[in-house]
């Protein structure tokens, strides 16, 4: 079951299965930021970054930027650059991310329930949008099913019955204050004759306030903080600046503001530094915020912008609205990261006489109890799709599981996300597709070679010695020095042996399933993919690529060889294109029948 929580500032997704609920990570992380870009470039068909990436190429690019499309649903199109751009497509973008990480995490197999949340005070019209955003970011894996829309505090009713002592019959008002927005709606608890955790009906009219939660806190800090520094005003000519640096100064100061702000929530008071400014900040700049001047600025109430005492207001509000007669009151839960800030949780015992709710993580409470409830509403699982044509099964690997190679620093820590071209596909974009020429299908065992098999990991006993020891008698090219022996985190190895010269990379893969070659070569600019034979007219052992990859530092020549009967695949990379493509041009391999014998001595 996969649920996403696709939020205003960020999005979280969760996995539930036999196992119980947990959060997906991407790139390592469990929340994605859900800021996209239109790279339109040269060379390239426009393509989506996503999160990290979008936001970091961001500071030059600032007129292809959207931090929140989701803001931007009801007018359905963004205005990036010089064109309108349908709101749906990016929200698409971001969604297939979360879509292609799970994929990659499950196997590829898709979700038997695929649920989406929002607020549960948009209509239709909006939820429409998100639903076909969910369509066309999973159209492409092929088999995944409609999503199923969800109202957020619904959801998050569902995580807090797992994760907070309540009768069985309740009434809960939901305070959800995540990056952008703050969503209120009242929940009632009632016992499900089915014998599940419990039903969750919302009753009265949910409710909202627009531009309060962290984002816009994280706003006010940083203007605080120039001020505090002695440069008033600052913040805002470097936002509003054409020039690029000025530009790139704000975003630096506004993600220190959202450091000190987090740090506030454990500390009364933390230290910091803004960047040089000139002419106003001729030097590094240091600066002293406590938590009595946080709070100021984002409590709210008469006469300030918007805050945690409007918030709580809206909740008591929304709970004085609601149908008379239900079950008692439990109170106020708190979800969504804003809800951390130690103010909220005060304003909400002076408002209601009672302590919040408060359990679980609160950044993924809606998603955890998305996934939740998507559990409960399993089906059977559908009989798979009859298996794709060999053609489909290499474009798609090659526009799909390169983004998890990539998050995982797949390739051992040599194939570098970032930069320009398709190595940036694990933010979301689009690879073209590789010339595959005459490729020799893959039959090798789905495991390591017997003779590895007591080492799962290459943290067994003897294992990481073991496993250079059979490298280096796969491929007798492999360096003697300079080697080490690397667990995957995701794909299609179980581990490598990898050994470096000062321009060289060297790499055995060993695979526990699937291909190597084929999402490397959905990485370069311009791969041949072919035969892998030792002679001119000898028997294909394999399948190998050969081409140019753009990094973050740079563009990088890369060659792979990959066995079809065994579990091998080795690798060559280096920086310099014509270097690289005449040592690939020298390598040595075994015949079948050699690596056998040396595997089995």
């Amino acid at each position: 079951m996969l649920a996403v929580d696709y939020g205003t500032t960020n999005t979280v997704a969760a996995i539930g299965d036999a196992n119980g609920v947990r959060t997906l990570t991407v790139d390592g992380k469990t929340v994605l930021p859900s800021a996209v870009l239109l790279d339109v470039g040269f060379g390239h068909a426009d393509r989506w970054l996503v999160g990290e990436t979008a936001i970091n190429m961001a500071r030059r690019r600032m007129e292809w930027f959207e931090s929140s499309p989701k803001r931007w649903i009801a007018d359905g199109s963004l205005f990036l650059g010089d064109r309108d751009v349908p709101v749906m497509q990016a929200v698409a973008a971001v969604l297939r991310v979360v879509v292609d990480e799970a994929a990659q995490q499950q196997g590829r197999q898709p979700p038997a329930v695929f649920v989406v949340t929002h607020p549960a005070s948009w209509p239709e019209s909006r939820v429409a949008v998100l639903r076909e955003a969910a369509r066309v970011a999973s159209a492409h894996r092929g088999g995944w099913p409609a999503a199923v829309a969800l109202a957020e505090p619904v959801a998050a009713a569902r995580r807090m019955v797992d994760v907070v002592g309540l009768p069985e019959r309740a009434r809960v008002v939901v305070l959800d204050m995540g990056g952008g927005t703050t969503d209120v709606a009242v929940i009632d608890l009632t016992p499900d004759p089915a014998g599940a955790a419990g039903g969750s009906t919302v009753v009265g009219r949910p409710t909202g306030i627009e531009d309060t939660g962290g984002e816009d806190f994280d706003l006010r800090l940083a203007r605080r903080m120039t001020e505090e520094a002695g440069a008033p005003g600052l913040y805002d000519r470097l936002a509003e600046s054409s020039n690029i640096d000025d530009r790139e100064r704000a975003v630096d100061i506004r993600r220190t503001a959202r450091l000190v702000k987090e740090q506030l929530s454990r500390q009364s008071t933390v230290p910091s530094s803004l960047p040089k400014a000139p002419p106003e900040l001729p030097a590094d700049t240091p600066v002293q915020i406590s938590r009595d001047q946080l709070e100021e600025l984002i409590r709210g109430g008469a006469g300030n912008e918007p805050g945690l005492a409007d918030a709580v207001v809206l909740a008591t509000d929304a709970l004085a609205d609601a149908p008379p007669g239900g079950p008692p009151l439990a109170g106020v839960y708190l979800v969504g990261g804003s809800s951390r800030i130690p103010l909220l949780g005060t304003l909400v015992q002076q408002h209601t006489s009672r302590p919040p709710i408060t359990g679980g993580d609160p950044s993924t409470a809606v998603a955890d109890g998305a996934a939740l409830h998507a559990l409960e509403l399993r089906t059977p699982t559908p009989p798979p799709p009859p298996p794709p044509d060999r053609a489909r099964v290499l474009r798609l690997a090659a526009r799909t599981a390169v983004a998890a190679m990539l998050a995982a620093g797949a390739l051992v820590g040599i194939l570098t996300p970032g930069g320009n071209g398709c190595a940036v596909a694990a933010a979301g974009s689009e690879c073209p597709s590789p010339t595959i020429t005459n490729p020799v299908p893959s039959t090798a065992s789905q495991g390591p070679d017997p003779t590895l098999a007591a080492c799962p990991t290459a943290d067994g006993v003897d294992c990481r010695e073991r496993i250079l020891a059979r490298s280096h008698a796969a491929w007798p090219m492999l360096p003697d020095a300079g080697c080490t022996v690397r667990d995957s985190l995701y794909g299609p190895d179980r581990y490598a042996a990898e050994c470096r010269t000062s321009t060289t990379t060297y790499l055995v893969f060993w695979r526990a399933s699937g291909s190597i070659v084929e999402p490397l070569a959905g990485q370069m600019q311009m791969p041949t993919v072919d035969e892998f034979e030792l002679s001119q007219g000898a028997a294909a052992l394999g399948s190998q690529v050969k081409g140019t990859r753009p990094t973050g530092t740079g563009t990088r020549f890369t060659c792979a060889w990959e066995y079809r009967d065994f579990p091998v695949t080795m690798v060559l990379d280096g920086p310099n294109e014509d270097a690289t493509l005449a040592l690939c041009g020298t390598a040595t391999f075994l015949d079948a029948a050699g690596l056998r014998s040396a595997l089995d001595s």
